[in-house]
């Protein structure tokens, strides 16, 4: 799954990138999400790396919520 987003709320993005409750796979914002729309599909598709940006994005949102702390 692709989520776009307008907002920054950070909740909402742990709660989609959570691999136990969302497992989304890229989590875009609406500023910048045509910058990365046309590759993610592919990736997901035709290079079954659902499960592994997952895990980065995820990996990638501890990393900033943990550097606000």
């Amino acid at each position: 799954m692709i989520l776009i987003a307008e907002d920054h709320r950070h909740d909402l993005q742990e709660l989609a990138l959570d691999p136990t409750e969302g497992y989304v796979s890229a989590y875009l914002h609406v500023d910048d999400f045509q910058a990365h729309i046309s590759d993610t599909p592919h990736k997901i598709v035709f290079g079954n790396s659902a499960h592994e940006m997952n895990a980065i994005a995820y990996a990638k949102l501890q990393h900033e919520t943990a550097g606000r702390k």
